[in-house]
């Protein structure tokens, strides 16, 4: 069973005293109004509210990391759980008297909860497309760190082995791995498919040279490895070049 953290059980702790204390005011202040309606609408509305902030509290507390990298659409929910908490705080105090005008005090609570949920809805939109679009950046970050590092490794294994004329093929590869190194790894929606290109023609360079290194042939590499790479660093400039042209 997983333990929770410090943080989470001094939260419930605190949430459960919250709650008790809520039972408590309502009863000792507006004791004598148990059996009106808008006694059970007031209570039922500031419980909901304190879990609402309990939950928020709870999700930020283990989800630091995730917290960290979306501070606005955090802050924002926040506001709007605290804002509705304040709400239906004012509106207790109405408890009682509000009887004289039920269905008004009823259609407040519907509004004022109704415009929570879809404001923080909204926010919960954005800090999900947000967290994705970050993912996506993180992963093609990788990406590209992969290539580069893979082609670092086939570079050492072509400069370890003897073979007539391979100075060609390992100044391809080092000007390839430049180019991706000061390449701008973050790219755009439409131009995803290009980088998963170029991705699957490092796999498939990375394939020949090792099926060519494991042969032990002393014959040259042959032109169409330093074809591929040639072409490799041809689509990169362009691909480069058309990334700096929409960003621009």
């Amino acid at each position: 069973m997983t333990r929770r953290p410090f943080g989470a059980v001094l939260l419930l702790f605190l949430y459960a005293v919250a709650v008790v204390s809520t039972i408590f005011v309502f009863m000792t202040v507006w004791g004598g109004f148990a059996l009106s309606v808008s006694f059970w609408i007031s209570l039922v509305a500031v419980l909901f509210a304190e879990t609402a902030v309990w939950r928020y509290a709870d999700h930020l507390i283990r989800n630091l990391e995730r917290v960290k990298r979306m501070v606005p659409g955090y802050v924002a929910l926040g506001a709007v759980i605290a804002a509705y908490w304040a709400a239906v705080v004012i509106f207790a105090f109405f408890t009682g008297i509000a009887d004289l005008a039920l269905p008004f005090f009823i259609l407040i609570h519907i509004l004022t909860l109704a415009a929570a949920l879809v404001i923080g809805g909204l926010i919960l939109l954005f800090i999900q497309s947000s967290s994705k679009h970050e993912l996506d950046i993180q992963n093609q970050v990788l990406r590209f760190r992969e290539m580069e590092l893979s082609l670092k490794d086939l570079l050492a294994k072509i400069h370890s082995i003897d073979l007539p004329e391979k100075r060609v093929l390992e100044q391809e590869i080092s000007e390839l791995i430049d180019k991706l190194h000061y390449s701008d790894p973050v790219t755009t929606i439409p131009m995803v498919q290009l980088d998963w290109g170029l991705f699957d023609e490092m796999q498939v360079l990375r394939e020949e040279v090792t099926i060519l290194l494991s042969s032990g042939s002393q014959e040259a590499p042959p032109a169409k490895i330093v074809d591929r790479v040639r072409e490799m660093k041809h689509r990169l400039v362009r691909r480069n070049e058309q990334l700096l042209a929409m960003k621009s």
